[in-house]
């Protein structure tokens, strides 16, 4: 390919920049997923840790109500019963206050001695409960809020309650600080770090909860807020990689639109400087080499780089997408050359271009075809279209329609270069094609002392039992004419192509060859 001038590409710049944001995006995109999972595997191992010191705290009033269970039934708020219940409270550090109750009233009690206190009643009465009672509420006079154990599952029937203060409660919960901001709910209450209960029902439904396994009471973890700057400031060496790898996948992305941005741009060039230029190579029949037709084929006449061969271009072209634009681009430039040198042509010859699989998929196929027809009706010229190897052709109902109105125009169609790329004897069946081209490399096998010329044979027979027209490609000897001549002997004819014949030449050289050879009158 030829090189370009480096011609200002903004499209380029755009395409670089937006493949950097992309990965940049998508990498903290990833970083913030990944942050969030273990920051909430992280919570969870807090909230679990702030739970079993809440459990050690509610083991400290079990224990308190199993010691004060010792007591006789009905046992009376005598100074015996106080100094019990005041120094088991005073052994234990997270306990407020113990309490004997009969029914819903307390009436003794560590903290107020034998004044009756009416408790909140509970459904159903009896067993053993875990509850939040909030400040002000009957059997709590004192003005925070306590978490209360009642137990009157004794079998002398004592029933005791123990009171925990949550200021306790709320320390345990603030532990977890700077973490996330924990809940304490015990049945339908909920306590948070700032000392308030309120019903559970008021939190998210989907909050998540760590439930402990010895008590009846859980720890809620609040629905987080974003992420923290002390979150993401963490991962900092995460940002030095991603900023490396924008920058290598913006180089890529740069290279890859810059290139493909060369090719088109210089394919389009080209076109506009009409620097593709049609090439003529003669194909002669096998019998008597008088001229049946021409293979249109391009080079490209660059200023710089000078003429180029397809091998040169053409792959790069298909990559792009570019092939079609430049088919059709020689088919109308082959179709004005032919038209203004109409009279010096033969009458009826046959003029091949190479067409790529995509391209007969598509309606312009149709009409560029029809346009050449139009053009050089006057001379009777045929046209064939050769399949090119280099791609699978679609099998499907577009491709089928367009075959078959290409056959309806008096088309001819070619499998060229048979055997050596996509093609398969399916193709054959399944496309009605007219024409097979032998590839060169088959054509150098046609000589009798190589194991290979076997397989030459076999595509002739092929080809022949399935009367299928047959052109053999990179003909260069007479040794190999003889060859194929005596394989069609008495079974029918095939049509030859190569540089023992002609070169690829421009019209004007064509001319001269076919005035030479007689096939034009001089």
């Amino acid at each position: 390919m030829p090189r370009s001038k480096n011609p200002s590409q903004p499209t380029t710049l755009v395409c670089v920049v937006l493949a950097m944001a992309f990965t940049i995006l998508s990498a903290l995109g990833v970083l913030a997923l990944q942050i969030k999972l273990t920051r909430e595997h992280e919570d969870e191992a807090l909230a679990h840790a702030t739970l079993t010191q809440l459990d050690d705290t509610f083991d400290q009033a079990t224990h308190a109500v199993a010691l004060v269970q010792r007591l006789p039934a009905n046992a009376p708020c005598d100074e015996s019963t106080l100094v019990l219940l005041r120094e088991t409270v005073a052994s234990l550090s997270q306990l407020q206050s113990l309490g004997l109750f009969r029914g819903n009233t307390v009436y003794c009690s560590s903290l107020y001695g034998d004044r009756s206190t009416a408790l909140p009643p509970v459904q159903p009465p009896g067993g053993r409960t875990l509850e939040l009672v909030d400040a002000g509420a009957p059997g709590n006079p004192s003005g925070r809020a306590n978490l209360m154990l009642r137990d009157s599952t004794a079998a002398n029937g004592v029933g005791v309650m123990a009171t925990i203060d949550t200021q306790h409660l709320r320390a345990a919960l603030h532990s977890a600080y700077p973490g996330p901001h924990l809940i304490l709910q015990v049945g339908d209450a909920t306590l948070d770090t700032q000392g308030a209960v309120v019903p559970a029902s008021s939190h998210p439904k989907n909050i998540r909860q760590v439930a402990s396994s010895r008590h009846s009471a859980s720890v809620l973890l609040a629905p987080s807020h974003g992420l923290s700057i002390g979150s993401w400031s963490a991962y900092w060496p995460s940002y030095l990689f991603i900023a490396a790898l924008s920058v290598l996948v913006g180089l890529m992305v740069g290279r890859l639109t810059q290139r493909l941005y060369t090719t088109r741009r210089l394919v389009e060039d080209g076109m506009r400087r009409d620097e593709f230029v049609p090439y003529f190579q003669p194909v002669v029949s096998s019998t008597d080499a008088s001229v049946l037709g021409v293979e249109v084929l391009v080079r490209w006449h660059t200023a710089r780089a000078g003429v180029l061969s397809p091998d040169q271009f053409i792959p790069a072209a298909e990559r792009e997408g570019m092939i079609v634009p430049l088919t059709h681009h020689l088919m109308e430039k082959t179709g004005g050359m032919l038209v203004a040198n109409i009279d010096r042509v033969p009458r009826g010859m046959q003029v091949a271009f190479n067409v790529c699989a995509e391209h007969f998929s598509l309606e312009s196929l149709l009409q560029d075809c029809q346009r050449f027809l139009d053009r050089t009706s006057a001379r009777g010229l045929q046209l064939m279209l050769e399949l090119t190897e280099r791609q699978p052709i679609a099998e499907d109902e577009q491709t089928d329609r367009i075959l078959k109105r290409l056959r309806e125009m008096g088309v001819k169609l070619a499998i060229d270069d048979f055997g050596t790329g996509n093609s398969s004897l399916a193709y054959l069946h399944r496309f009605n094609f007219d024409i097979i081209k032998i590839d060169r490399m088959f054509v150098g096998m046609a000589r009798p002392d190589t194991i290979s010329h076997h397989i030459i044979d076999s595509i002739i027979d092929l080809a022949l039992n399935m009367n299928f027209e047959i052109v053999t490609e990179g003909v260069e000897t007479e040794e190999q004419v003889r060859y194929l001549r005596q394989q069609v002997k008495d079974r029918g004819s095939l049509h030859m192509q190569g540089y023992l014949f002609a070169r690829p030449m421009m019209l004007e050289d064509l001319i001269v060859w076919l005035r030479q050879r007689r096939a034009i009158p001089a």
